[in-house]
């Protein structure tokens, strides 16, 4: 029997040009992880809303069942320009937010290697507020950024250092491995 509460699970992926490096990394662990919830999950109700951004948002899923989530290749994730951070965080949020109930958790996952330089409808204290309300909800908001790129947007979300994941690109396979499978935990433990 499906269990009635639902979580969704909100991924927002940088796709700004200095992506490139890591792009394979990036569709390559990204696809495990959604494969891996599937295995998990077969009792358990999760939807994924999926973007990816650069100066643009592009909604690649939206609340879809985990069983039909669209995962990333190479035609679907393309980096290139700048990065437009807070417009995407917002935007694809508010997309979803229509199929979320009251009694929904939701987990959030936001993956960037450089620091906001393009947004034009959103800012920090929207982001902020958006990470507050879910956190209060008993949610959880998940911030993977470049080492090199923590201390800006721990000034700028006004969060504490143990609340943003922080991951060095010269190890991102390893340490986004072991990230996403923190994420996927926290996934899996609101379903039980």
């Amino acid at each position: 029997m499906r269990r009635k509460e639902k979580t969704h699970y909100l991924i927002v992926l940088d796709q700004s040009g200095s992506m490139e490096r890591i792009k394979h990394t990036v569709i390559s662990l990204f696809n495990e992880q959604i494969q891996s919830l599937k295995k998990q999950s077969n009792e358990m109700n999760i939807e994924v809303t999926m973007s990816v951004f650069n100066d643009a948002i592009s909604i690649l899923n939206l609340g879809a069942k985990i069983g039909e989530v669209q995962l990333l290749n190479e035609k679907n994730y393309k980096p290139d320009s700048m990065t437009a951070l807070y417009d995407a965080v917002m935007i694809s949020y508010n997309k979803m937010k229509e199929g979320v109930k009251k009694q929904n958790r939701m987990v959030a996952l936001v993956l960037t290697d450089g620091l906001e330089n393009a947004s034009k409808e959103y800012n920090s204290d929207d982001v902020k507020k958006l990470m507050d309300k879910i956190e209060r909800k008993g949610g959880s908001f998940n911030f993977l950024c470049s080492s090199v790129d923590i201390g800006s947007y721990q000034e700028a979300l006004s969060v504490e250092s143990n609340d943003c994941i922080s991951f060095d690109i010269d190890e991102v396979e390893d340490s986004l491995k072991a990230k996403l499978e923190r994420v996927s935990e926290r996934i899996l433990q609101y379903n039980h």
